[in-house]
């Protein structure tokens, strides 16, 4: 009895270790995404000015 609590106390361990783990993962893939969204935005703002600047070169031009 005492070796089967002794056991399941263990198995109980490494099944926290493996959840922790899991979500030490699930942690470093957020930040990996919410850089990747940052750098999205950036280039995103970017492309605007670029379009703005686009436009306004353009709008000088008249038909």
């Amino acid at each position: 009895m005492v070796q089967k609590i002794s056991q399941l106390a263990v198995e109980q361990s490494q099944s926290s270790d493996e959840v922790s783990q899991t979500i030490s993962e699930v942690v470093e893939n957020s930040q990996e995404t919410a850089k990747g969204a940052l750098s999205v935005l950036i280039a995103f703002k970017e492309l605007v000015e670029v379009a703005e600047d686009l436009q306004t070169s353009v709008s000088q031009f008249k038909l």
